[in-house]
């Protein structure tokens, strides 16, 4: 059975990077799906019943219309690509395992090994606390002049996204919301001036995505809220209907009651 003839079924966190890439590219390629909101700040994916429907308690968690689940984010994006005449396939442009790869072994482990010990600092003027962000600076500004980012989608391409933008910008731009939010530092930018100008470039291309319309559609601007499930933000708040959702201050209370962090 087509996987688009039906709504697909994802368990998900509101504010998970990785549950949003796939929800941009079932928004892109104009897929249904039926959210489950899991609430991670208060670990309900650890719990029993989660572990039936995904054993590695992780989310997203996908049940496909054939009833098939699936765990892992890109075999499902190339699939629905696929049914959706490679789309995403056409662009010339990076991988999504290229930019998982990224994500996950280099701005990943910088950003939230900072943000994590800043956190839990008692004194935000710790010495140990400026060399973990010139090692988050240094990744930044690595990526910034390796892949020489525009005013465009990834490569250059003004009309679609590529799946290197699918993959990787959920991430990177919760990585420019937190430190914005909760560090309250702009990690884009530098005293040096070839550096400075390609963090500027890499701001410009994510001010430039984070306006697409599908992207707003899974974090400011939901058409819906998670059809089942909450957490605890949309309880404390009474929040039913998405005009009430503030996402910036969803994500700050999310992250900071996961991470038991002290701003």
């Amino acid at each position: 059975m087509d996987l688009v003839q039906k709504k697909i079924k994802i368990y998900q966190s509101l504010s998970c990077p990785f549950c949003q890439k796939v929800k941009l590219a079932m928004e892109l390629l104009s897929v249904p799906y039926f959210q489950y909101e899991i609430d991670i700040a208060n670990f309900e994916h650890e719990q029993e019943w989660f572990k039936q429907i995904n054993p590695e308690q992780t989310v997203p968690a996908l049940i496909l219309t054939d009833n098939t689940p699936a765990f892992e984010s890109f075999p499902f994006i190339k699939k629905l690509d696929s049914e959706n005449v490679n789309v995403f396939s056409k662009q010339n442009g990076e991988n999504y395992e290229t930019a998982l790869k990224i994500v996950s072994t280099q701005l990943g482990k910088a950003f939230w090994t900072y943000l994590n010990a800043w956190g839990k600092a008692e004194n935000k003027n710790d010495p140990s606390l400026d060399e973990l962000y010139k090692n988050l600076h240094d990744v930044l500004v690595s990526l910034a002049k390796e892949y020489k980012f525009e005013n465009s989608f990834f490569f250059g391409s003004k009309e679609h996204p590529s799946l290197f933008d699918v993959g990787f910008f959920s991430n990177i731009y919760q990585v420019y919301l937190l430190s914005k939010l909760i560090l309250k530092k702009d990690v884009f930018s530098s005293t040096i001036a070839e550096e400075d100008a390609a963090l500027k470039k890499f701001l410009t291309y994510i001010n430039f995505t984070s306006k697409l319309e599908e992207f707003q559609r899974v974090t400011y601007k939901p058409a819906h809220l998670p059809e089942e499930g909450t957490n605890f933000y949309l309880k404390e708040n009474e929040i039913t209907i998405p005009d009430q959702f503030n996402y910036e201050d969803f994500l700050v209370a999310t992250v900071c009651k996961k991470y038991n962090l002290k701003i």
